[in-house]
């Protein structure tokens, strides 16, 4: 369903309901989960990784250094079992920051579930703070960013988390009021200062691209030619899509009449010396 969104995004993602055994009468499944989307230029950069539980979707993303994004929506405290599921979580974070964190950035974002920066001590709140501690993570407070059904803010479980040795490539972090936003959450948005690598072309694919030499070209066959492609072209212009395709039209035919009227280009070989 991600990747229907839209045809310019990709997107990978997990339902925290996934391998809960529910009943075909109860389907679909959907309760809540956690997804990360992606501009489709960019997936020749972008790996989704089969790390964390239910709760956890990351993708690594190739720059430098490289970067590894985990979205997270840790439990809430709805049930009696929410402290050791919420503890499972930060465990499984835990595991994959040791993982990555010598050879990648890491940044954390999500519904944390919990006020990790001015909520009242907690079992939960500390072992988000021990957990950010130990891998020396740091987070910018935003204000609340729950909305109660009531209409009224009530506290702020929605964070990035990000390594204070990186610190200095989160230009922002902040809180976004959009009037058409129809969740009970307010987006967060963070910008990175990110590198990435310029890709080395492949010396075997390149083709060489000879220069014209106009003393030699026959100018008179090269203006009738471009003359008469022109006219028999006659394009219709009445809309900017209409002109993109004459200019590229035109292109077409300057190419096409350079090569019919320059001499072929003669590609020299190096005598062979057999012994």
């Amino acid at each position: 369903m991600l990747n229907e969104i839209s045809d310019k995004l990709t997107g990978v993602g997990k339902a925290v309901d996934s391998l809960d055994p529910i009943p075909a009468t109860q389907m679909p499944r959907g309760y809540g989960g956690t997804a990360i989307l992606w501009k489709k230029h960019l997936d020749s950069i972008i790996s989704p990784l089969t790390i964390g539980n239910e709760r956890i979707q990351g993708i690594e993303v190739t720059s430098d250094p490289n970067l590894i994004i985990l979205s997270v929506y840790l439990p809430c405290k709805g049930s009696s079992q929410h402290l050791s599921d919420f503890q499972d979580c930060i465990a499984q974070l835990h595991e994959i920051v040791s993982t990555y964190q010598q050879s990648h950035q890491i940044i954390i974002g999500g519904d944390f579930n919990e006020d990790i920066v001015n909520g009242p001590t907690s079992q939960r709140k500390t072992c988000v703070n021990d957990f950010m501690k130990e891998h020396d993570f740091e987070t910018k407070y935003n204000g609340s960013t729950f909305i109660h059904s009531n209409g009224c803010d009530t506290t702020a479980i929605d964070y990035f988390i990000f390594q204070n040795l990186y610190k200095h490539t989160v230009l922002e972090i902040s809180k976004l009021d959009i009037i058409s936003n129809v969740s009970d959450h307010y987006p967060i948005k963070l910008i990175l200062q990110y590198h990435h690598p310029v890709k080395q072309i492949n010396s075997s694919n390149t083709s060489v691209k000879c220069k014209i030499k106009w003393d030699k070209v026959d100018t008179q066959l090269y203006e009738s030619l471009i003359a008469s492609e022109i006219s028999d072209s006659k394009p219709t212009i009445e809309t900017i899509e209409d002109v993109t395709n004459a200019f590229k039209n035109l292109n077409q035919i300057i190419v096409k009449s350079t090569k019919a009227a320059a001499p072929a280009i003669k590609m020299g070989k190096k005598d062979l010396n057999y012994k």
